[in-house]
């Protein structure tokens, strides 16, 4: 038993009656997380002739986008992910916006649901390559 666990059985991860499937390897793709980033960043873009907030919260989102991208392959979980977004980008953006219309709040949850299946793909990537790394 490696690491002090012992495999008593083998079968799929269940939460409920939910199934919990990680996708084969080779399979996520990154195109919807692309995508949402490029909605996410047009849609906070401000026209030519926004007032200095507008320049500033447009500013702040590319450099959150930015930085999220860059920490992508540093998430070793979903549940790391979650527990960002709950605690350190939440109530940052409520402190940043004093409120978001409809439009704009659905294309960041957008972003986010994206960023965390992109999360979820890079997680489960590198956990396998881990336990490949560690049979051989």
């Amino acid at each position: 038993a490696a690491a002090g666990f012992e495999v008593l059985g083998c079968g799929p991860f269940r939460a409920g009656d939910r199934l919990l499937v990680s996708p084969p390897p080779g399979a996520a793709s990154l195109d919807a997380y692309v995508s949402a980033s490029e909605a996410v960043l047009a849609r906070f873009a401000p026209p030519p002739d926004a007032d200095a907030d507008t320049f500033e919260g447009a500013a702040w989102i590319a450099q959150l986008v930015g930085d999220l991208n860059a920490a992508l392959p540093k998430f070793a979980s979903f549940e790391q992910w979650e527990h960002e977004i709950a605690t350190q980008l939440v109530p940052m953006l409520h402190g940043r916006f004093e409120e978001l219309d409809e439009d704009s709040a659905d294309v960041l949850q957008a972003y986010f649901e994206a960023f965390g299946k992109a999360v979820r793909a890079a997680a489960d990537a590198s956990a396998r390559a881990a336990a490949a790394a560690s049979s051989e």
